[in-house]
């Protein structure tokens, strides 16, 4: 032990201990208030300083007694001043509160190692994406090179239309996922409340993935339990997304066995109610360590699952905020047999409305032989999209004319009768937007319908400011191509 019976300090020193002014500084006292982790170290700096006659240059950290969770990082330079005999006769030394400066590297160090995970999961996530994209765009691409050969039976050739477009919708599906996960994270996701037939709305989902179970030799059933109302108001849309994501991915996952899902309902006298839909299959399971990894976006439990089942890991990242969206939550819950279950849960309104049933025609207007009058102008800067609409519209026996820009659009305008135009919003020398205010700035009155690969709600919102009368967003649909032109000539039967 050192031969100091009493250490004198400044009041900046004290402070640095949490000691109170007046108190009588020994080396019991300076080492009572070190991180019991920083005691045996410093205690070692200090007495190698005194025996071997060196100074020391140590940072410790000391401990409030009244809250042990309260720490500071203290630098301390000592050493010790001897006599003409050798003998130690003063301990001198300097402390410097340098906590700040601790907490500063270590939110560095913190922002580095999220950087560095970012960059992981970034070239993880392109990697996997690339594949989910290239696989459904090789078979579309390979399947049209079949078409254009020519040697296929009519039988063979419906096959390869039918596999094209099954391809096609899961390309459109990813980019959906993408834009509902970024509509989600800015905030400009807008949950509806609507009446709705929950019981078919489930069934007709659930239904939607019975081939695919079908084909793998699982069963999954549906049951509802007596508490769930027939009719709610929420957002069908949404609560369909979230359901199609969970059953397919338990169904993706389970080999034997299969997939139950279980709806009931709680507190259902408040004129709310909360729903609670538990999906639990008999499948590979989740690793407890990996379950954190399940609701990142573009993250799976790990690559191998990504290599062996496919997906883009966009599914439950966007379910559990559109759940959040719906006020509601996923939660994994635990289960002693194989397989996993998830619940989600979310509040929606009690309904005596009966929901408004669907009664548009899939497929051309009825009226669509009165397109024959009509002489339509496209706009669009891609030769391959004007080809397609025009191919679509000489169906119909209007008579079309093209645009590849909006400057080309505005002559050709007002310099014809035309019944509409359908104008492409993102084009050179003079875009969409441009070509119709600087139509209407004219007083050009007839229908301009845009036609645009920008999805979100505030693209259509931007297309109306404009001037256009509807927006309608790529791939075009038929029938809503059909629909808004028949609305807009008043061609309606």
């Amino acid at each position: 032990d050192l031969p100091f019976a009493e250490l004198i300090w400044n009041d900046q020193v004290k402070n640095h201990f949490w000691l109170p002014l007046d108190t009588r500084i020994t080396m019991d006292v300076f080492y009572e208030r070190l991180h019991p982790d920083d005691r045996e170290a410093t205690r070692r700096a200090v007495e190698d300083s005194n025996q071997n006659k060196r100074h020391y240059d140590i940072v410790y950290r000391t401990t409030n007694p009244a809250d042990p969770s309260q720490i500071k990082f203290i630098r301390a330079v000592g050493w010790t001043d001897f006599d003409e005999k050798g003998e130690p006769k003063r301990f001198d030394g300097l402390t410097l509160d340098i906590t700040q400066d601790r907490l500063a590297q270590s939110e560095l160090q913190t922002a580095k190692t999220l950087a560095e995970s970012a960059s992981v999961a970034k070239s993880e996530f392109l990697a996997n994406m690339s594949h989910e994209i290239r696989t459904p765009l090789g078979a579309i691409l390979g399947f049209i090179d079949l078409l254009k050969a020519n040697e296929a039976t009519n039988e063979e050739k419906a096959l390869y239309f039918d596999t094209i477009a099954r391809n096609g919708s899961a390309l459109r599906q990813i980019v959906d996922d993408i834009l509902d996960l970024a509509k989600v994270e800015s905030g400009k996701l807008e949950i509806e409340e609507i009446p709705v037939a929950f019981y078919s709305t489930l069934q007709e989902t659930v239904q939607l993935l019975q081939e695919r179970a079908k084909q793998k030799g699982i069963y999954l059933l549906l049951n509802i339990d007596d508490s769930v109302p027939s009719q709610l108001r929420t957002d069908p849309t949404r609560v369909r997304q979230v359901v199609l994501n969970l059953v397919g991915n338990a169904v993706k996952f389970t080999v034997e066995g299969g997939v139950k899902v279980r709806v009931r309902a709680e507190n259902p006298d408040r004129g709310r109610v909360k729903i609670i839909i538990v999906v639990e299959d008999t499948g590979i399971g989740i690793d407890p360590e990996k379950r954190k990894r399940l609701f990142s976006p573009f993250a799976q439990a790990d690559n191998s699952t990504t290599r062996r089942y496919g997906g883009t890991g966009l599914g439950l990242a966007l379910s559990q905020r559109l759940a959040k969206a719906l006020g509601g939550t996923i939660e994994i819950q635990e289960q002693s047999s194989p397989g996993a279950t998830f619940a989600f849960a979310f509040e929606a309104g009690e309904s005596v409305e009966a929901p408004k049933l669907e009664t548009r025609k899939k497929g051309p207007p009825a009226s669509v032989a009165s397109f024959a009058d009509l002489r339509i102008l496209i706009v669009d800067d891609s030769p391959d999209n004007r080809a397609l609409v025009s191919r679509v519209l000489a169906k119909t026996g209007a008579s079309i004319e093209q645009a590849s820009n909006g400057r080309e659009a505005v002559e050709q305008a007002l310099s014809n009768d035309f019944s509409l135009i359908l104008m492409d919003v993102q084009m050179p020398e003079m875009d969409g937007y441009d070509a119709t205010r600087a139509l209407r700035s004219r007083h050009y009155m007839k229908p301009i319908v845009a036609l645009s690969a920008h999805a979100m709600k505030e693209d259509a919102a931007r297309s109306l400011a404009a001037g256009c009368d509807a927006h309608l967003t790529k791939p075009i649909s038929q029938t809503d191509l059909f629909d808004a032109i028949a609305k807009l000539t008043k061609r309606l039967t």
